[in-house]
């Protein structure tokens, strides 16, 4: 008798931690949309079958995503997401998943002014670079539709500098032909503004339903994230094993080398912005957005 007292206990017990809604057209996966660059490597610890993942270049489609709400979780800038969370409201911003370092870098280890072409003028970067132009006064900087053409115009010596990212300076001092030097670091001239020593540029942002609907495949979701960019800091044996047999061209890489070496160097992380609320702050005001509480999850 008191076995099935135990049992049925344990089951209404497993019943109650249910989500009051957890049907979907994918089962336990989530649709997920992310910008590429070093926010995308997050998702590294996914296989190919365990979520729908999108990655793309274009903020616009980022930008567009949020209007459309047909996507669970999104990837984005956080200027970008912030300013579509407080116009409608759908998503709240979960997590920061990269403070991405940025140098400018030329082919001429002299170089302390004129040109410097730059990718991500409506990203982080680029509020960044607007807010610091009087700091950065003798940069003019350029800026490209695409990270490929920035590339191609710096490999073709159509312009020799560059705000390069860690995983772009070591993708060309390292597979490249060319020879990069860092003249100057970001982070550094934002710190002098700011007092922060570096600023969060990718968000994961959730949609409401989602938030509300979905507890337990998300806490599942940000347990992996957060547990394997943990381990694959700490391990390089077990990184390098996860590179070999990853889908990287599927996250917008294909070089499993490069990512080896830049991984800890890149800013990838996972923080809750309720954490980073200040320096988050401090950020967007600088690019005319004021942050309120109710786009972040408490």
């Amino acid at each position: 008798m008191l076995k099935k007292v135990t049992l049925v206990l344990l089951l209404l017990l497993l019943c109650a931690c249910r989500p009051s809604v957890v049907e979907n057209s994918n089962g336990d996966n989530f649709n997920i949309l992310s910008i590429d660059q070093s926010a995308s490597l997050s998702l590294l610890c996914f296989k190919e079958d365990e979520h729908n993942i999108e990655i793309t270049s274009d903020v616009n489609t980022l930008s567009e995503a949020f209007d459309k709400d047909d996507k669970d979780i999104i990837i984005a800038p956080v200027n970008i997401g912030v300013k579509k969370c407080l116009e409608n409201d759908n998503y709240k911003l979960l997590a920061i998943l990269a403070h991405s370092h940025y140098y400018i870098c030329s082919t001429d280890e002299a170089f302390n002014k004129g040109d410097v072409g730059v990718y991500g003028e409506k990203t982080v970067l680029g509020g960044v670079l607007n807010a610091l132009s009087a700091n950065l006064s003798k940069y003019n900087f350029i800026y490209y539709d695409s990270v490929q053409a920035l590339k191609d115009d710096l490999n073709n010596g159509v312009i020799n500098s560059a705000v390069l990212s860690e995983i772009d300076y070591n993708d060309f001092n390292n597979y490249q032909d060319l020879k990069f030097y860092k003249i100057e670091e970001i982070d550094n001239v934002y710190q002098k503004e700011y007092s922060y020593s570096d600023f969060p540029t990718y968000g994961l942002f959730v949609r409401d339903d989602v938030l509300k609907n979905r507890q337990n495949d998300l806490s599942n979701f940000i347990r992996i994230v957060r547990t394997s960019i943990n381990s694959y800091k700490n391990d390089k044996t077990t990184f390098n094993k996860v590179l070999e047999n990853a889908d990287l061209e599927r996250l917008g890489f294909n070089n499993p080398s490069l990512i080896s070496e830049s991984y800890n160097y890149c800013g990838i992380c996972f923080e809750y912005a309720i954490d980073e609320y200040d320096s988050l702050k401090t950020l967007l005001s600088c690019m005319d957005i004021e942050l309120s509480e109710k786009v972040i999850v408490q």
